[in-house]
């Protein structure tokens, strides 16, 4: 898919910024806020320029942001934290991936690919999520 070149840019840019300080960052909290960046820079570029990819990327990124969020406060003790930082390093892979398809223009690889991964990380964040995490269905590292 082919955008704009100021939006190209500027996403690739803000992307490659965000992924790089969530494969730095070992503190969770961290890590979400700096994948916040995803969306809102998004929000940003919708404002003067209309793609319906990107607005569904928006909005698995922003829905994701929150799944994560709810995830890491206090009353989620329960869940299991191990795969809660698995998934934290599967999304930093995908940041990256973003941030590389940004880069190329919207050349390199499936972007709704991409934003089925994220979908699946929001999901897995989820208190249903971690059951079916801890059923065994499925692998936070294989995502």
């Amino acid at each position: 898919m082919r955008f704009p070149p100021d939006v190209q840019k500027r996403l690739a840019k803000e992307y490659r910024f965000a992924a790089t300080k969530m494969r730095e960052e070992s503190d969770p909290f961290r890590k979400v806020f700096f994948f916040s960046a995803l969306f809102t820079e998004l929000s940003r570029n919708l404002n003067w320029y209309w793609n319906r990819d990107l607005v569904l990327l928006h909005w698995v990124l922003q829905a994701t942001h929150s799944s994560l969020t709810q995830r890491a406060q206090p009353t989620s003790a329960a869940l299991n934290m191990a795969s809660f930082g698995v998934l934290l390093e599967r999304l930093t892979d995908v940041a990256e991936g973003l941030a590389e398809y940004m880069e190329r223009g919207g050349e390199a690889g499936n972007l709704h690919e991409l934003i089925g991964r994220i979908a699946e990380i929001g999901y897995l964040s989820t208190p249903h999520g971690s059951y079916v995490i801890e059923k065994g269905l499925v692998k936070p590292d294989s995502i």
